[in-house]
């Protein structure tokens, strides 16, 4: 089950950025909740659009912030966030090795879940759970990831299938 509904979110997540709002707005100027709204950054010089060559100030700042730099989907979090129950926390020694490995791989952010609970999680370079990322291609990844573990356990019988036999609710969405 826990692959099932893994799967589900992430084929929701890769259905849910490949399509963008133009309909009408709430009187507030949002779109409605649930929906994917079109960002168009403002112009930039094109030498400050190679990501390549961005140092890492600019990488840490610029990722918090990539509505500014780049055109994008915004995808609005769900209505009832799953959260994690908290686990044994890591022993201390444990802890300061996740630390260093943050530090000198550069990472923005580390949770270490096992067995469905929570045992550590931090954030660096000014990055905290309730903000945006930007994911590039880790959403297929992670996807591709939860698709291999569904056909392990037998919740998806072919790589062949179409996901709306899976997924009935995403039959005429967009690719």
């Amino acid at each position: 089950m826990r692959f099932k509904i893994a799967l589900l979110a992430g084929a929701l997540a890769v259905a849910g950025c490949s399509a963008s709002y133009s309909g009408p707005v709430e009187s507030s100027g949002e779109p409605p909740a649930n929906s994917v709204a079109l960002v168009t950054p403002p112009e930039h010089d094109q030498s400050e659009l190679q990501v390549l060559f961005w140092n890492d100030e600019q990488r840490a700042e610029r990722f918090r912030s990539m509505e500014a730099w780049f055109a994008g989907h915004e995808v609005p979090a769900a209505p009832q966030p799953r959260t994690f129950p908290q686990g044994k926390p890591l022993s201390k020694d444990d802890a300061a090795k996740i630390r260093k490995f943050m530090e000198t791989s550069n990472a923005a952010g580390v949770m270490v879940l096992q067995n469905g609970k929570k045992r550590y999680e931090a954030y660096r370079l000014g990055f905290a759970p309730d903000q945006r990322w930007t994911s590039f291609s880790v959403a297929k990844s992670f996807t591709s990831t939860l698709l291999g573990a569904a056909v392990k356990d037998g919740f998806v019988t072919s790589m062949q299938d179409p996901v709306t036999k899976y997924i009935p609710d995403l039959a005429g969405a967009s690719p």
